[in-house]
């Protein structure tokens, strides 16, 4: 049996047994609440019965409306750092860069076992440092 919608006129198909009493139903196309009536049973007289079993034109029948498909909102993208920019060293570069290291590295060790007495007056714990180093 079919139902219409009074607000949008949409048209549903239901089981037969569904509307024995009075029910409440609501339409998903436009979600208006109307009591339904029970429909009346299909009487005896034949062509009665073929107008009411009859299909309406395919024009006329509407699909039930679905709930719409509400998409999810898309993620927030993802923070990218982009690539640095890195030059290619040449091994030169790279050659002088470890000589000037190490020759800083030299001075210092120089520079403190010259000057290892007044390290030792101005810092008192670096005399066990410097018992380590023989001369």
């Amino acid at each position: 049996m079919r139902i219409v919608c009074p607000s949008c006129a949409a048209r549903y198909e239901i089981a037969d047994g569904m509307l024995a009493k009075a029910r409440t139903v609501r339409c998903s196309r436009c979600a208006r609440e109307w009591v339904q009536d029970p429909i009346p049973p299909v009487s005896d007289d034949p062509v009665a019965r073929e107008l009411e079993l009859a299909e309406p034109p395919a024009a006329a029948i509407e699909p039930p409306a679905l709930d719409p498909v509400v998409p999810e909102p898309p993620a927030p993208p993802t923070p990218t750092r982009p690539a640095p920019s890195v030059a290619k060293k040449s091994d030169a570069t790279v050659a002088l860069a470890w000589i000037a290291s190490l020759l800083i590295l030299a001075v210092l060790a120089f520079a403190a076992y010259t000057y290892r007495a007044e390290i030792q007056i101005a810092w008192p714990p670096s005399a066990r440092v410097f018992k380590l180093i023989p001369g």
